[in-house]
């Protein structure tokens, strides 16, 4: 009796060493504007759901392009004392992004361009390479990540750039590709998603508020690939649920993991 119990014993302590070895901790800064608020809003659920542990931090300045979070960094760094160097609320209070990648140790780190200019490569240079570098001065072993945003909605798309959505975002997926190439970086391809489901009736129009910023279901498809993206595992049969449909969710999931475009991904 006493041989079966610490037989039982030993496969249950196996069993949960296994499982801890697998989950992973990660911490995470986002780089951005609204966009990447609406990209990182349920990754934290996504990955606890999942038996993983991610904290996030978003370093975000309302409607900001990369020039702007570059020129921030800048002021910073020359006048420590200037207010305008620290525009981001965090750690309750404001900081500058020097602040921010010193102050913990980040695994991940990935920004994203402005929606309006995250079509047109040139508008990337040079501050896409400078905030690299920057990012890597300050916290040399964090991995550094492109976020693909997605195209504007049809009718958002044709009326403030005269080109469709999906001419967007196959100028995004360019733009993208050659800064990706240049930086030697990987690329998070939450638009390919947003694409995707654009395809399938009755979720495209579920995706934007106002045709360019994500709702919850455009905020937990991208949310999805950017956690597949993270810890290298399948969001497919992920438990945690926003205020989505529940005959959607699987179809989300599945659209998110073949967006993602990792094979090895554990299901």
């Amino acid at each position: 009796m006493f041989k079966r119990a610490t037989a039982g014993f030993m496969v249950s302590a196996v069993l949960f060493s296994v499982s801890v070895l697998s989950s992973k901790t990660l911490n995470v800064l986002g780089i951005g504007n609204s966009l990447t608020v609406n990209a990182g809003k349920y990754i934290e659920g996504l990955a606890s759901a999942s038996g993983n542990k991610l904290r996030y931090t978003g370093a975000v300045i309302m409607g900001a392009s990369l020039k702007d979070h570059y020129s921030t960094a800048s002021i910073n760094e020359a006048e420590p004392g200037n207010g305008r160097g620290k525009p981001y609320n965090v750690y309750g209070g404001k900081a500058g992004l020097k602040d921010i990648l010193r102050r913990e140790k980040w695994d991940l780190v990935f920004f994203q361009q402005v929606s309006w200019s995250s079509h047109i490569a040139q508008s990337y240079r040079p501050y896409a390479g400078e905030l690299y570098a920057y990012i890597k001065k300050y916290s040399p072993g964090a991995e550094v990540c492109l976020l693909r945003t997605w195209a504007y909605r049809e009718d958002l798309a044709e009326s403030v750039l005269h080109m469709s959505s999906e001419e967007m975002d196959r100028e995004i997926v360019s733009a993208c590709g050659i800064i990706s190439k240049e930086l030697n970086c990987r690329v998070i391809p939450c638009g390919k998603a947003f694409m995707s489901a654009g395809n399938v009736p009755g979720l495209k129009s579920k995706l934007y508020t106002d045709g360019k910023h994500a709702g919850t279901y455009g905020e937990y498809l991208a949310g999805c690939v950017l956690f597949e993206a993270l810890f290298n595992q399948s969001c497919v049969g992920n438990t945690y649920v926003p205020s989505i449909e529940p005959e959607k969710i699987k179809q989300m999931q599945e659209l998110a993991h073949e967006a993602a475009g990792i094979p090895e991904a554990k299901q």
